[in-house]
């Protein structure tokens, strides 16, 4: 998938760059105590698994625009069927 990035200048938060030609960085946080490690990771699994089925959700879609004709083009096919010109 092609995102359009505008410009930006590259600025460095602790380690991690942001800006500028550098991957796109997540943090999440989770809302349990860390000391339970169990409720930790099944927190941080749910939301890896709900980001991973929206990225699949746009791939879908993006790849079912892309095998569709466009507007112009169906009215195209229409007008050019309509004229006898096969």
């Amino acid at each position: 998938m092609n995102v359009v990035r505008r410009k930006s200048i590259p600025v460095n938060v602790g380690g991690v760059v942001i800006g500028g030609a550098a991957p796109i960085a997540v943090q999440t946080m989770t809302k349990t105590d860390t000391r339970d490690v169990k409720a930790t990771l099944r927190q941080i699994h749910e939301q890896v698994r709900k980001s991973v089925e929206r990225d699949r959700q746009a791939q879908k879609m993006q790849n079912e625009l892309a095998q569709k004709p466009s507007r112009w083009r169906r009215f195209v096919h229409y007008v050019w069927g309509r004229s006898g010109r096969r």
